[in-house]
């Protein structure tokens, strides 16, 4: 195959995952929107997401399953990793310390607003989506996935040094899965600040990926960033008097 011919396979296959992507992203909307949670959830923090979310994980686990006959190596596995376990911590500490900063600009200036009525259930509900369905639904369908087939077509041709191009791809698909947009009418919706950080932080999930061969080092600093991000925001909005319930 010619050098152009791998580009454009490489091209097309991406294109695909994009397709799947936001197939399942949009399956795991249908989903959630069958069912009634006013009841455990009435302000909507929580449980339709945590549906949405499920059924994407369970779109991609179903993928990598139809593609486990191949020779391509998902890396689903847990295997104990010090370099993994490093990647952690760094990252968890970069990410609070950035939350921290990012707040304290935000209360100066008295904009430390939730997106929710926040009452005990509210915070905990949020909390538990983000610790335990956040990291594994996405780092399944825009990490496993994506790196995964990507590299077995970079394999073939390249050494594994040149992975690196599929982190970044995924990374890209990743931020473009932050992308609000419709065909009749068209419309996008987005913010330039949430898709910036959705690259840098998928690029940081990929390398770790990559490095410690597998998914499970991703999922837990996919969950415990966002965990430290909607959490410190939590303590800055109750230092500034703001969660009040009956």
């Amino acid at each position: 195959m010619s050098k152009t011919g791998k580009i454009l396979k490489y091209i097309i296959v991406t294109l695909l995952i994009f397709i799947f992507q936001q197939a399942a992203s949009r399956a795991g909307g249908a989903v959630a929107d069958l069912f009634d949670y006013s009841t455990a959830d009435p302000d909507g923090t929580f449980l339709w997401i945590s549906v949405h979310h499920i059924v994407q994980m369970a779109a991609g686990l179903l993928m990598i399953l139809c593609l486990s006959r191949t020779d391509i190596d998902f890396c689903l596995s847990s295997r104990y990793s010090k370099t993994g376990i490093k990647y952690i911590v760094i990252f968890s500490a970069f990410v609070e310390i950035c939350s921290v900063l990012g707040y304290m600009i935000m209360y100066k200036y008295d904009n430390v607003v939730p997106d929710n009525n926040l009452d005990p259930g509210n915070i905990i509900g949020t909390l538990s989506f983000q610790l335990v369905l956040s990291g594994p639904s996405e780092e399944i369908l825009f990490r496993a996935l994506p790196v995964a087939v990507l590299c077995s077509i970079i394999r073939k041709e390249y050494s594994n040094k040149y992975c690196v191009i599929p982190v970044v791809t995924a990374a890209l698909l990743f931020s473009a899965a932050h992308i609000n947009w419709s065909i009749d009418p068209f419309e996008l919706q987005f913010s330039t600040l949430q898709l910036i950080y959705a690259f840098v932080f998928g690029i940081a999930y990929g390398l770790a990926y990559l490095k410690t061969k597998s998914i499970l080092y991703p999922m837990i600093m996919h969950s415990v960033s966002n965990v430290l991000m909607v959490g410190t925001g939590y303590i800055f909005y109750a230092v500034r008097g703001g969660i009040l319930y009956d």
